[in-house]
């Protein structure tokens, strides 16, 4: 059961293009992004974690404690296969780079206490995630522009937005679905026109909605003062679009 492998993130990333109302085959990984969630092998190795903290807090009295500090020293000894639970732990700190806390509570019986040990142990997850999210975005030029308007694994801004402001929740969700759309060609519906960016065509050089644009984008600058106006004026299309999201 320790280790059992299961579909846990193919549902979340289910349910989250469910409840944000995208397409089935939009990108894992601007769908959980948008809502900030991790993988669920991170939210489980946090409690591995939490549980190997409490481990080492509990008493030396206790079973468990010393059954504990007995496959600890056998496996340091390699008299232990490595397939046991403890094992698991120890690589889980390996994996999210936080060995030197073992090594504290080797050497000087040491492990924080238990509030410092879960800021600790939640702030290690949450930056290893991130760094994975990070890494598979930037290998996928696809999704290019989403990056820029969303560069960390945190909830959408204007998801939170949203939260504050329930009226516009349908058009605010709405921007965050365009702009989590990955970059990809094909044919205008509207126009007909081959582009090599369907977003970007249909947001900037469409000329059957130059009206509704042109309405739009005026009354986006009539709302400005004259330097962000001017600023607005000033930006080439790819900043526009981000600008837009």
């Amino acid at each position: 059961m320790w280790t059992f492998k299961f579909n846990g993130d193919w549902n979340v990333r289910y349910f989250t293009r469910f409840i944000l109302c995208f397409d089935k085959r939009s990108p894992n990984d601007s769908c959980i992004s948008n809502l900030g969630l991790c993988t669920i092998k991170g939210l489980i190795d946090k409690f591995k974690i939490f549980f190997l903290g409490r481990l080492c807090r509990a008493s030396v009295t206790t079973t468990h404690k010393q059954l504990f500090n007995l496959r600890l020293g056998q496996i340091l000894s390699e008299d232990l296969a490595k397939s046991s639970i403890t094992y698991d732990l120890i690589q889980t700190l390996a994996r999210y780079d936080m060995l030197s806390f073992l090594e504290s509570y080797i050497e000087e019986a040491y492990i924080p206490d238990k509030r410092l040990w879960s800021k600790i142990v939640s702030q290690s997850i949450t930056i290893f995630e991130e760094n994975r999210w990070i890494l598979s975005v930037q290998r996928q030029p696809k999704l290019n522009r989403y990056f820029k308007v969303h560069s960390c694994l945190t909830d959408h801004r204007l998801f939170r937005l949203s939260a504050t402001d329930t009226f516009f929740t349908r058009d605010l969700l709405l921007l965050i679905r365009l702009g989590s759309v990955a970059i990809k060609s094909g044919q205008c519906t509207i126009c007909n026109h081959y582009t090599d960016d369907i977003v970007k065509h249909l947001n900037l050089n469409c000329e059957h909605v130059v009206d509704i644009r042109n309405e739009m984008f005026y009354a986006i600058v009539n709302l400005l003062s004259v330097q962000d106006s001017v600023k607005l004026f000033q930006q080439d299309e790819d900043d526009m679009l981000d600008i837009t999201w």
